[in-house]
This record gives C-alpha cells, structure tokens and sequence, in this order.
C-alpha cells in the first residue's frame, strides 16, 4: 500500500549537482509511479478485451457448430430430390391436360354437330331426299 502521507519538507543547503541528482531521482519515481499505475490500466483494458475476445470466439464456434449440422444434413439433398420430382410430375400433369384437352375439343365439336338444330335439319333433308331417291 503506498504512502499517502505528505513528505515534510526541508530547507536545507545542496550543491548543484547533488540538487540535479535529486531532482532526477524524483523524477525517475514519478515515471516509474506512474508506469505502475499505466500497467494497471493496461491490464484491467486487456482483461476486458480478453474477455470481449472470448465472448467472440464462443460465437463464432456456435456459428461454425450449426453450419457444420446444416451442412452434413441430408435435408438438402432431400429438397433437391423433392423438386425434381415435382418438376418431373409438373411435366407429365401438363401432357396430360393438352390429351384431355384434345379429347375435349373433339367430342366437343360432335356433340355440336348432333345437338345443332340446323344440322339436325339438314340431315333429315338428305335423308328424305335419298329416301324419295330410291322410292323408299
């Protein structure tokens, strides 16, 4: 624990030389004092960033965790095989509607032609006309 007390303080005759050693060693108190008390800083700043540092390390090695779980998952590879099989179905419902669609078209345009009265007329005509024909 440092001496807090004040130094009595002396009058008292010194040469010049020996006064210049004192100051000196005064002054080299005063450095090394206050190195002391920069160290201390110095180290109470260190162990926060010691700290600060290890916080990140642990985050950054959960990150890499969960990356390494992600990417050793066979979920990816599922989804991609899940999306070229819908896409290979997409395919064959599409053929399928153009054939439903042909199918449609064309029993459409017979059930317009017997359902077409004007048709229907014209039938009946021909026939009659081949009926009169061949005397029937």
């Amino acid at each position: 624990m440092p001496d807090t007390r004040e130094p009595t303080k002396l009058m008292m005759s010194v040469e010049p030389a020996e006064a210049a050693s004192l100051a000196n060693i005064e002054a080299l108190r005063l450095v090394v004092s206050n190195l002391e008390k920069l160290g201390d800083r110095l180290d109470r700043i260190d162990e926060r960033w010691t700290k600060r540092f290890d916080e990140q390390a642990d985050v950054l090695g959960k990150v890499h965790t969960r990356l390494t779980r992600i990417e050793s998952n066979r979920l990816d590879s599922t989804v991609k095989s899940i999306d070229e099989r819908v896409g290979k179905l997409d395919d064959r419902v599409d053929a399928l509607e153009t054939e439903r669609d042909k199918r449609d078209g064309a029993t459409g345009v017979l059930a317009w032609i017997v359902k077409s009265p004007a048709l229907g007329w014209l039938a009946g005509a021909a026939a009659a006309v081949w009926a009169v024909l061949h005397g029937r």
